[in-house]
């Protein structure tokens, strides 16, 4: 059995990769509460980020915090940030870790996002002892 730790690292992998992907449906966006996973980029070409489905998951996220760790299929929290080589936010979704997270981790990769290279990074993060 896994840890609680080792469970909040598979799944910051998995949710990684999973907005490595541009999602499915493809269209996902246009109806995001049937999505059956969320994706970033433009094909399956595994780095490119699609600025439109950035928009769209920080309204869902917005809209529908709940929806979105649903579809995510996790329990944890999530924060999800792009940016630059300095750490320079080009953009936020989901809630930043409070002082009162108990555990966190971070996965990131490397993507291509306004014609720059930048960091993908998903924050995982629960309250719970």
């Amino acid at each position: 059995m896994n840890s609680p730790h080792e469970l909040l690292v598979d799944d910051g992998i998995r949710i990684a990769e999973s907005l490595l992907t541009p999602g499915t449906p493809l269209d996902w966006t246009s109806s995001p509460a049937r999505a059956n996973q969320f994706g970033l980029t433009t094909d399956w070409d595994r780095n490119v980020v699609d600025e439109s489905k950035v928009v769209a998951l920080r309204e869902v996220s917005l809209a529908n915090y709940s929806l979105a760790k649903d579809k995510f299929k996790t329990i944890y929290d999530f924060y999800i940030t792009i940016e630059d080589k300095n750490g320079n936010k080009f953009q936020e979704i989901g809630r930043a870790p409070s002082g009162r997270a108990s555990q966190q981790i971070n996965v990131e990769r490397i993507v291509l996002y306004r014609n720059s290279t930048a960091k993908l990074r998903v924050q995982l993060w629960s309250t719970a002892v």
